[in-house]
């Protein structure tokens, strides 16, 4: 098993299926990122649309996240991502902010439907 189906398979692990379908993930793959390593996901996410880089710092036994715009600009960088931490956090950065209720997130979900 590659690191990066390790890290897709915690990710998994830890995120709830309904949370994981929701980024629109059109594409998984891996590479090597800092020498380090990688997944990435190509999302499609209210807040993020573009490529997530997931790194494992095997020296910290921590993750490393990484949001690239469309340009290769990097958006945001978090280093020291806990294992148990990671499903929700990816989740607030792609697709639902961590202050957003529950009732705002429907109602932006019902609206985008319509939208398609």
């Amino acid at each position: 098993m590659t690191t990066a189906q390790v890290i897709l398979q915690q990710i998994r692990a830890t995120t709830p299926i309904n949370v994981f379908f929701s980024w629109g993930i059109s594409k998984i793959s891996e590479t090597t990122y800092k020498g380090m390593q990688t997944l990435v996901l190509k999302v499609n996410g209210f807040q993020h649309k573009g490529l997530v880089y997931i790194t494992l710092n095997e020296g910290a036994d921590l993750y490393e996240i990484t949001l690239f715009k469309i340009d290769w600009q990097i958006k945001k960088h978090l280093t020291d991502v806990y294992c148990e931490d990671l499903g929700m956090l990816l989740d607030s950065l792609i697709e639902r902010p961590e202050s957003q209720s529950d009732a705002d997130y429907l109602k932006k979900v019902e609206s985008a439907k319509y939208r398609l």
